[in-house]
């Protein structure tokens, strides 16, 4: 039987080699931003003598973590890393909201979207919102436990001690979460790693999260807020100590959860970072 909407149908499946070039064209006015951002020694040094598309990727990489290389420095905005609210059942009567990271995205989407705005307040733009979306997927960017151990919060884990096996030294729980995700290797080679592995084991149509506004600020912390107080503090089941000596070792299983829940979290993020960036920067 014949199409009765040939042209619906067209414009609802673009050609292949038509998206690939909105893609492309995207990554191009990524790349064309980036290079007026502030303060770009440690991008610079990891990109020289590459080329292409490793140079490409190493700069895509490196402008997402530029909020943490410039961390000290007059640039640095150390509350836009985190929104965090209490997931704790104390949060119930204490629906307080700390850290600044939603209106730094609101802001950088703005000034993004604003061709006329000078190029180094783009470029910083750009890589803050890289940074927060990435960060606001992580549970322990959004939610933080306050109970009578923590009765000013365990500052989304990063004062709440934990061992990942028998001899290993103490981190913080906000770090053991930050790097559950963490393939051996440098930094780039790790990185390169779990970004194949992702793309093989997440594509788009297992990821049912994608249906839900991707550029909404509130559905993603939500999200995390909720894996914050279900599984990073285990429904307050989760032993911590208050002093690295006092750190006890996690059991593998939450190691592993942490690990696959990291993974996960770090797919949709990208896939959502990707839509945004198209619909932000589409020419």
């Amino acid at each position: 039987m014949p199409d009765p909407h040939p042209t619906q149908r067209a414009v609802a499946r673009p050609r292949p080699s038509l998206v690939l070039r909105q893609v492309l064209a995207t990554a191009r006015t990524i790349l064309r931003i980036a290079a007026a951002l502030p303060r770009q020694e440690r991008l610079t040094a990891a990109v020289a003598g590459l080329t292409g598309a490793a140079r490409d990727r190493t700069t895509f990489a490196y402008l997402a973590r530029w909020p943490d290389d410039i961390r000290g420095s007059a640039l640095d905005r150390p509350a836009q890393h985190y929104r965090m609210r209490i997931v704790s059942n104390l949060g119930d009567m204490l629906p307080l909201r700390n850290g600044d990271a939603a209106s730094a995205y609101a802001s950088s989407l703005a000034t993004l979207r604003n061709r006329a705005a000078p190029a180094r307040d783009r470029a910083v733009a750009l890589a803050w919102l890289f940074h927060i979306v990435g960060d606001m997927h992580q549970p322990l960017h959004a939610g933080t436990w306050l109970s009578w151990q923590y009765p000013k919060t365990d500052r989304i884990g990063s004062i709440a001690y934990v061992r990942t096996s028998r001899g290993s030294a103490a981190v913080s729980l906000h770090e053991f979460w930050d790097d559950a995700a963490d393939r051996p290797g440098s930094d780039l080679t790790g990185a390169d790693a779990l970004a194949a592995a992702l793309a093989r084991r997440f594509p788009r149509d297992r990821l049912p999260e994608l249906a839900r506004r991707p550029a909404d600020f509130d559905v993603w912390t939500d999200e995390s807020a909720l894996l914050a107080r279900r599984v990073a503090y285990q429904n307050g089941d989760l032993i911590t100590g208050v002093t690295p000596r006092a750190a006890p070792i996690l059991a593998p299983r939450y190691v592993e959860t942490a690990r696959s829940v990291s993974e996960r979290r770090l797919a949709v993020a990208g896939q959502r970072l990707a839509d945004i960036l198209e619909a932000t920067l589409r020419e």
